[in-house]
């Protein structure tokens, strides 16, 4: 195979969240600096034979998929921050889809039944010029793409 010739900047990505029944997304790019590299994993083992060279490889089922969105601070109510705040607070299903190019690309989405389980609150340090952030993550079966 001929090595790739193009390449994909995720600098203007877009992030969407919906929370228990919406019947939309809201975006909440606006307030999202980053998602953290997602792992999608399988459980797995190997066993050797008292014959024989290699191990025999079994897969198991899919590991739970953790989510890391880091957003930035702010008080506005439909940003991030308030959201993900009330959802943990409810216990309520949610569901994090991300389009690394912006809305036209192609999306990654939590499977849903996913679960907002921690909101780190932001850091405050007089020392510190740069804008308040916080992050969320979300445990979730899976995730699903809108290419594979």
């Amino acid at each position: 195979m001929a090595q790739t010739t193009t390449s994909t900047t995720t600098s203007a990505g877009t992030v969407e969240i919906k929370i228990g029944g919406a019947a939309s997304y809201t975006n909440i790019s606006g307030s999202t600096n980053s998602v953290d590299q997602v792992t999608i994993e399988r459980k797995s083992g190997s066993k050797g034979t008292l014959d024989g060279d290699t191990q025999i490889i079994a897969a198991g089922r899919q590991v739970a998929t953790m989510i890391t969105v880091n957003c930035l601070y702010t008080e506005v109510t439909d940003e991030a921050l308030k959201i993900t705040i009330a959802s943990i607070k409810a216990g309520n299903n949610a569901i994090v889809m991300w389009k690394p190019v912006g809305s036209s690309g192609k999306s990654f989405t939590s499977a849903s039944g996913g679960k907002i389980t921690k909101v780190s609150l932001p850091e405050f340090n007089s020392e510190n010029g740069e804008p308040a952030v916080f992050s969320f993550e979300l445990m979730c079966g899976g995730v699903d793409t809108s290419f594979a």
